[in-house]
């Protein structure tokens, strides 16, 4: 599963937002891939399950830095 940097970060800060959970990188990437995987396979009674393996308190100097993300050409804002 390919997913790109403004992928993740959109799942990341929808989690956030909608979901009270603060993930790391590879946690949202997990989501947006099992999100994904879902829309793919819809009506097809599957149970995807998923590892929220990071948190984002090691990331908050970058991924909750909006001159950061800016500097990335990366946006803060959920897409979902």
């Amino acid at each position: 599963v390919q997913v790109h940097d403004q992928e993740m970060i959109s799942m990341l800060y929808h989690l956030a937002k909608f979901d009270g959970l603060l993930v790391g990188p590879s946690a949202a990437l997990n989501v947006y891939a099992a999100y994904q995987y879902a829309l793919e396979n819809k009506n097809k009674g599957l149970k995807i399950v998923t590892v929220l393996c990071d948190s984002a308190l090691r990331y908050q100097s970058k991924l909750f830095n909006l001159a950061f993300l800016k500097e990335k050409s990366l946006h803060p804002e959920s897409i979902y």
